[in-house]
């Protein structure tokens, strides 16, 4: 497979290898998918989707579609290919048949492979994290907005909850806790601003409506990585080794280790 063109926005990745076998991008499991077909488009029928470059579309397109055997969702590609030669045509009954080649492979649907979350993060939180990245690459101001609804959610669930149920006033209680780190410390003063322009469009002085950039979407999600590790990772290992240790200690009969 070349590497002709890719991503718009940066990596090559795709799902579906030629033999139907690959790595979920929804599970992360890897797997022969099921449901394996392909939808032909030939070049110029139809527009490609906004993430592929334009080197993609000088050549036939078809759309290639599967099912994951373990958690049973649909991932798809697109696929972009040209004719390399031909064979057969030998014999008196056979005819000879053209020979396509895979140029590039974009992954389609997701648009990106589902973020590894610790197991230590509520599964609420984790599904809000997920669906924040997952949409990243078709609008910032969804995944600003997502991610700062996430992050919202693990503060109250931390206990940061204000009167006014406002998200600034809650990361204001963070802040101010002592188990927050300097460098979350710096993110969530970050989203308090960009974050909410995502949520409630704010007008720029020249009344456009003011942008969240790839940029503050990083800063935005890794605010909410960041809060996971301190909150609940970290606290959680923690615990799990000091009621191990608590335990070897009582099974010697409380003697030092």
């Amino acid at each position: 497979m070349s590497d002709e063109a890719g991503l718009a926005g940066g990596e090559s990745t795709y799902w579906i290898e030629d033999d139907g076998s690959g790595v979920c991008p929804h599970c992360g499991v890897p797997v022969q998918y099921a449901d394996y077909t392909w939808h032909y488009h030939p070049k110029g029928s139809v527009h490609p989707p906004p993430f592929v470059k334009k080197g993609l579309t000088q050549h036939d397109q078809r759309i290639d579609v599967a099912t994951c055997t373990k958690c049973g969702k649909h991932v798809a590609d697109w696929v972009s290919y040209r004719q390399a030669g031909i064979e057969g045509g030998g014999g008196r009954n056979t005819l000879p048949m053209p020979v396509y080649e895979v140029v590039q492979r974009v992954g389609a649907y997701p648009g990106s492979r589902a973020p590894k979350v610790e197991p230590e993060v509520p599964p609420d939180l984790a599904r809000d994290y997920r669906e924040a990245v997952g949409v990243a690459h078709i609008s910032t101001r969804a995944a600003a907005a997502l991610a700062r609804r996430g992050l919202q959610a693990a503060l109250r669930g931390c206990g940061f909850k204000a009167p006014s149920r406002k998200v600034n006033d809650e990361i204001g209680l963070a802040l101010a806790d002592g188990r927050t780190s300097a460098l979350l410390a710096e993110k969530l003063r970050f989203v308090q601003g960009v974050g909410n322009d995502a949520v409630h469009p704010n007008l720029a002085a020249d009344g456009d409506l003011i942008e969240v950039t790839p940029e503050d979407v990083t800063v935005i999600i890794a605010a909410l990585d960041e809060f996971f590790d301190g909150f609940f990772v970290k606290p959680a290992r923690h615990a799990a080794i000091m009621k191990a240790r608590a335990e070897r200690k009582k099974g010697t009969g409380g003697g030092t280790t």
